[in-house]
């Protein structure tokens, strides 16, 4: 038994484009990813992404999309990360990378706006979706980022020896989009790798040597 940690993820989309974040610092620095973080004491999930993706990008979502859920475990660390994912095509803003307050005289007002930008850790940037940099993304995003563009909601869990490597995965297609909880405690979780030990038809579970890329498809961008 171990303890899990709420998360979320963001992926904003437009018509054959993604917006991804290259993490500056931190937990996965040095990577492109979707815009998210931890969920805080009193927050529903959704809320939190919302929250992370106007901190880390400066965009405010109107509406959020629910349409994947992941456990990732790291061999040695007790705590399970258990990551919601949303992905968006209504957002207002335009994408921002600040880390710098401007000199002069700041108004109260001027300093709220200001916030959210330069509270950023990323740096954002449109990607067309045939050219996805998925060798400075994390691992296991070119297992599921084409089901979350295929509108597919999913579920999975992966189990990583470094951030770069994976022993073991779990992947399927979700019936209904996965439902989320409003709460963001710690609590015990057992073990995904102990509750299933057979895959289900379809699934690939050990990861004993080099896999090739999932068969990428060009899906309509667009959230439900």
């Amino acid at each position: 038994m171990g303890t899990s940690r709420l998360y979320t993820l963001v992926l904003v989309l437009r018509p054959q484009q993604v917006l991804l974040g290259m993490k500056k610092r931190g937990f996965g620095a040095g990577r492109w990813n979707g815009f998210g973080g931890k969920v805080e004491e009193g927050e529903t999930i959704e809320d939190a992404a919302k929250r992370e993706l106007q901190e880390e990008s400066g965009l405010a979502a109107d509406t959020l999309t629910k349409m994947g859920h992941i456990v990732f475990e790291f061999v040695g660390e007790p705590e399970l990360m258990d990551v919601h994912i949303f992905c968006t095509d209504s957002v207002q803003g335009t994408p921002t990378e600040s880390d710098e307050l401007p000199g002069g005289f700041l108004t109260k007002a001027t300093l709220n706006l200001l916030f959210f930008a330069t509270a950023t850790e990323m740096r954002p940037q449109w990607f067309p979706l045939d050219q996805m940099p998925f060798a400075d993304m994390w691992p296991d995003d070119r297992y599921w980022f084409p089901l979350l563009l295929q509108k597919k909601p999913f579920h999975g869990y992966f189990l990583f020896q470094d951030h770069d490597t994976i022993v073991r995965y779990s992947l399927s297609e979700a019936d209904h989009p996965p439902q989320h909880h409003h709460t963001h405690p710690s609590t015990p979780s057992p073990n995904p790798s102990r509750r299933r030990s057979h895959p289900r038809p379809g699934e690939n579970q050990l990861l004993n040597t080099p896999r090739s890329a999932p068969k990428q498809t060009q899906p309509r961008p667009f959230c439900l």
